[in-house]
């Protein structure tokens, strides 16, 4: 009986999902311009995918060369690179599988989470000092456990013990994961993926929502999912204790897929929508949708002086899931972060006029 109540209770939780669904481009047509300014660097830029920033500094992530890790100094309208880390290969404390990082604002750590299919390696640096970032022997390797049939994207630590995973079984329906590093166990979060109406095998979904973005808000047990590459896919999720309590969508333009032809992948339609790019900080969300269709995207660069998938567009919410404001930037990017106190944006441009590679920056107002 009591186990009986508890699923009913838990039903309740899951089920206070906000209805006033929306789509994010109906929110507004009205903007504000922000002219960009471009950052000089003392040396080239070797990535322009941004994956982190603290205390001023930049961190870039590339999947080739001798180290992953890049991390620039950023001193009002100039960059200095510092170092790199993350040392590609198989040897101790080196980094070989799908790397992805996270930093904890609160508590001044790094996270690199290293994933080889079922195996994680995973390490905590303590950013009291940067150089630790570049000293392997400062390194804290934290054990995650292996697990049979499973497909992970990223994890996020919400205490000493515990994180977040966005991905699980492949024979499960489930959204998120739980795992527990103290008793080297996992659960599913009672959070289904988006219910968007296609009906296909659990792994083709995961392959599909799994493939999107899981943003922590610094101070709080929220979240911020979406759909990196197809669809216009957004939801704030709320957790206590472990267990998810509130879901608020805020942009409903799901994905446009099928099962490929190897009867396990996904694949997408032409008329899906390519995905968002987003940041947040602990007082907004910043979201940079792409409206285009696949087929627009394949046949039509809006921004011909800059790669495809560069943009211009960013809409801000706040963590109640309330839409805040538009705008619209001088020059597209394709990756960005946001500083602490919500004043300026940094982002990456790749110019094909130039042949450079920058971080623009933007003054919030």
């Amino acid at each position: 009986m009591k186990k009986y109540l508890y699923f009913i209770v838990l039903l309740v939780c899951i089920s206070c999902t906000d209805s006033s669904r929306q789509k994010i481009k109906s929110l507004s047509e009205k903007y504000t311009e922000l002219k960009g300014v471009t950052l000089t660097c003392d040396s080239v830029l070797l990535s322009p995918r941004i994956v982190s920033f603290f205390n001023n500094n930049i961190v870039t992530l590339r999947y080739s060369g001798e180290y992953i890790f890049t991390v620039y100094h950023v001193d009002n309208n100039q960059i200095k690179e510092i170092g790199s880390f993350g040392k590609e290969g198989t040897g101790p404390n080196e980094l070989s599988g799908k790397v992805n990082c996270y930093f904890d604002q609160v508590h001044n750590f790094f996270y690199i989470f290293d994933i080889n299919s079922n195996d994680v390696e995973s390490y905590q640096i303590d950013l009291s000092y940067v150089a630790n970032l570049f000293n392997v022997n400062t390194w804290k390797k934290i054990p995650v456990p292996s697990f049979e049939k499973t497909y992970w994207r990223s994890f996020t630590p919400v205490s000493d013990s515990l994180l977040i995973a966005l991905g699980g079984n492949i024979d499960k329906m489930n959204l998120l994961s739980i795992i527990d590093l103290k008793t080297k166990s996992m659960k599913e979060l009672a959070i289904p993926f988006p219910q968007d109406g296609i009906d296909v095998a659990p792994l083709t979904k995961r392959f599909v929502y799994n493939s999107g973005e899981l943003l922590k808000r610094p101070s709080a047990n929220q979240f911020l999912y979406y759909c990196k590459n197809w669809g216009n896919y957004a939801e704030i999720i709320t957790l206590e204790d472990g267990k998810p309590v509130h879901r608020k969508i805020i942009s409903e333009d799901y994905p446009i897929y099928r099962t490929a032809a190897n009867g396990i992948d996904s694949q997408s339609d032409k008329g899906t929508l390519m995905g968002m790019i987003s940041y947040v900080t602990n007082k907004y969300i910043y979201i940079m949708p792409d409206f285009r269709n696949k087929e627009e995207y394949l046949n039509n660069n809006k921004n011909k002086n800059y790669p495809n998938d560069h943009l211009d567009m960013m809409y801000i919410f706040d963590w109640e899931g309330q839409f805040v404001k538009l705008y619209k930037l001088s020059k597209p990017i394709g990756c960005f972060v946001v500083t602490p106190d919500d004043s300026f944006i940094l982002g990456s441009c790749d110019d094909f006029k130039s042949c450079d590679l920058s971080i623009e920056k933007y003054q919030l107002r």
